[in-house]
């Protein structure tokens, strides 16, 4: 949530007052507490989630954070029933973890269909070999999909729209995150 709140501001100072990020499977949007940009009311966000309860406490905790929930899921955005309104910034955290490759690459090519020209996307994933996954998978229950930086930038099929892709790591090496930039 650290490097989500980080990007975000980094956005924000880019393109300024009304940066809107779009956030997928939104959960309770803990990372909009952290963003500079959020809490000035420089970034615009909407939180799309499945889990009224969620959405209801992202609503509930915004405060000064200008934010938008919508409640829908996944799969809604996948059949095109649901359509990711278009944002400087478009993430999901903690949902590809959930998804085939197939799968993810499809809702990556959504995701940045959404992004307007310049923006960014953004997308963290659990790396394989981390040394919890044991007590994840026993004590938590967390059966992920693990994937190396190759597979992150596989999932970007056609890169015809991309100005250039990052590899980032949080710091104790477990999540790499994809950061695309859009032409």
């Amino acid at each position: 949530r650290q490097f989500a709140a980080q990007v975000i501001d980094e956005i924000a100072a880019e393109r300024g007052k009304g940066t809107k990020v779009v956030s997928i499977a939104a959960g309770h949007l803990r990372e909009a507490e952290l963003s500079q940009a959020a809490l000035a009311g420089d970034a615009e966000f909407v939180a799309i989630d499945q889990d009224a309860e969620s959405l209801a406490t992202i609503r509930g905790a915004a405060g000064p954070i200008k934010v938008e929930t919508i409640e829908g899921s996944v799969r809604q955005i996948l059949a095109g029933k649901l359509p990711i309104p278009r944002a400087d910034l478009i993430y999901a955290l903690g949902l590809f973890d959930y998804l085939l490759q197939p799968v993810a690459a499809r809702l990556t090519e959504l995701m940045l269909d959404a992004v307007r020209p310049g923006g960014v996307l953004l997308i963290p994933n659990f790396l394989p070999g981390i040394s919890d996954i044991g007590w994840m998978e026993s004590f938590m229950d967390w059966k992920l999909i693990y994937r190396r930086d190759a597979e992150m930038l596989d999932l970007l099929g056609d890169w015809t729209r991309v100005s250039r892709a990052e590899i980032h790591r949080d710091p104790d090496h477990n999540i790499t995150f994809l950061k695309v930039r859009r032409s």
